[in-house]
């Protein structure tokens, strides 16, 4: 889905509201518009993200994980 950047930063501050998160800050839409979540190096995990998902597919989505009560409560 394509979106413009202040749309998408409001649809998720909405979202965040409801779930009482913040789920897509307006730095990190415009660093991932800017390409700084892209790494040049080669891959330091020994692990596929393929793999991990198929490991783990039975426990994904199951419940909601806040990132503010994971990180600062």
């Amino acid at each position: 889905m394509h979106l413009r950047p202040g749309i998408a930063h409001l649809l998720f501050s909405v979202a965040g509201m409801v779930l009482r998160d913040v789920i897509l800050t307006r730095d990190e839409i415009d660093g991932l518009m800017a390409g700084l979540l892209v790494s040049e190096g080669p891959p330091t995990a020994t692990t596929r993200l393929t793999d991990w998902l198929g490991d783990n597919d039975s426990s994904l989505g199951l419940r909601y994980e806040s990132e503010l009560k994971r990180h600062f409560v």
